[in-house]
């Protein structure tokens, strides 16, 4: 599968990035590049990602949700205690 690249925005602490998973992925495994990826790495379990108002599940596919010809852009909720480390400066 080819790799997807989400713009994944944190709100709350106005702080953007991206992450890359295949298409074939589900939200579970863009959660796990998150915890990757993210300054402060919130743990998997207290991240909710949400696209066009919707918190996605973590069993949906990738490719189900972005569809090839949609911007592929999410937010991302953090509960205070899934933060590892720092997070990023707001």
């Amino acid at each position: 599968m080819t790799a997807t690249t989400i713009q994944v925005h944190l709100p709350s602490f106005s702080h953007s990035f991206n992450v890359s998973v295949t298409s074939d992925s589900t939200i579970i495994d863009l959660k796990h590049e998150i915890f990757r990826t993210c300054i402060g790495s919130p743990n998997t379990a207290g991240q909710r990602v949400i696209y066009k108002g919707r918190v996605l599940d973590d069993k949906e596919i990738v490719g189900h949700v972005w569809k090839a010809d949609e911007p592929r852009i999410c937010h991302l909720a953090v509960h205070p205690s899934a933060w590892t480390a720092s997070p990023p400066n707001s």
